[in-house]
């Protein structure tokens, strides 16, 4: 249920005390001479109070906007910086072109070590995790404990995946090098389906990302 600001109330109830006292006042004084300065000296006392009442309402009214801006604004900083980071993410698991690929894990998708290079740099040089990150203590204190997780998960996410591509680049560089065996290659085969999305891993991903982005927007969408 709703409840009206302090000063709103404090404002309407003095509003009807006052009411109220001058009806019974006027209708115990009806027939008698009216003592015009007895009756000044109530009014006055009467419009101290109304003045009070009402700047009481006017400041409760002038805090409540600073805070629905402080609140529109963390909000916003807050979005652009998720949609930021889900573009990053958009860009880095792109689905492969055919020179990417490495055709020598046949059944899987593996891909060229420039290839998990380029892919890294949308998320290592991208600042919007940092930009999120440097906002979760405002999120915590204005917004409470549901907000804030929301967006670790989603933090969680993006640093998963980045390590990922990051474990990818140091593999596929190792066999190209000639450090590692070409079966490296199909035993990071899980880890890099799950990058691309159009394998079945890679897919499940893109779902549990686009899951966590719509929580984090259904949450923030409505204080902007």
């Amino acid at each position: 249920m709703l409840r009206k600001p302090y000063g709103q109330t404090l404002l309407a109830g003095a509003l009807g005390v006052l009411v109220g006292a001058g009806l019974g006042y006027a209708k115990a004084t009806a027939g008698y001479p009216v003592d015009w300065s007895s009756t000044g000296t109530m009014m006055q006392g009467w419009a101290a109070l109304i003045a009070a009442c009402a700047a009481a309402w006017g400041v409760n009214r002038w805090q409540q906007e600073i805070r629905f801006k402080r609140n529109a604004e963390l909000a916003e900083k807050i979005m652009v910086s998720v949609e930021g980071l889900a573009r990053a993410l958009s860009d880095a698991r792109s689905k492969p072109m055919e020179l990417e690929l490495d055709k020598r894990v046949p059944g899987g998708i593996v891909l060229t070590p420039i290839s998990y290079e380029l892919r890294s740099k949308f998320l290592n040089t991208a600042p919007h995790a940092a930009e999120i990150e440097s906002l979760q203590n405002n999120v915590s204190a204005i917004f409470g404990k549901k907000h804030s997780s929301a967006l670790t998960v989603l933090l969680a996410i993006h640093y998963t995946i980045r390590g990922s591509l990051m474990e990818c680049v140091a593999t596929t560089t190792g066999v190209k090098d000639g450090r590692l065996e070409l079966e490296a290659l199909e035993l990071m085969l899980p880890v890099a389906e799950s990058v691309v999305p159009v394998t079945r891993r890679g897919q499940a991903l893109s779902d549990v990302i686009n899951m966590r982005l719509n929580r984090v927007r259904d949450l923030f969408d409505g204080s902007i």
